[in-house]
């Protein structure tokens, strides 16, 4: 998601941008309900290259196949 923001100009957040840069303890840095919102408002106007991103960070894969480590949306 962070990929789409700064490629398309999606959303801009402080707060997203240090939680992936966290690593690990990115689990515990979950942006609040208003910031999502708003995030999922501003992904409509994704061009297609945008929802392709979009559909491979979703499902967990990278163009190449390889699995991704999606730690940072886990629930606790």
């Amino acid at each position: 998601m962070l990929a789409l923001q700064r490629r398309y100009g999606c959303y801009n957040s402080t707060r997203i941008d240090l939680a992936v840069g966290a690593g690990d303890e990115a689990v515990e840095l979950m942006p609040n309900p208003f910031i999502i919102d708003t995030l999922n408002r501003s992904v409509v106007h994704l061009p297609p290259e945008g929802w392709q991103m979009l559909d491979r960070s979703l499902l967990g894969v990278e163009a190449e196949g390889r699995a991704l480590k999606l730690r940072f949306w886990r629930s606790r």
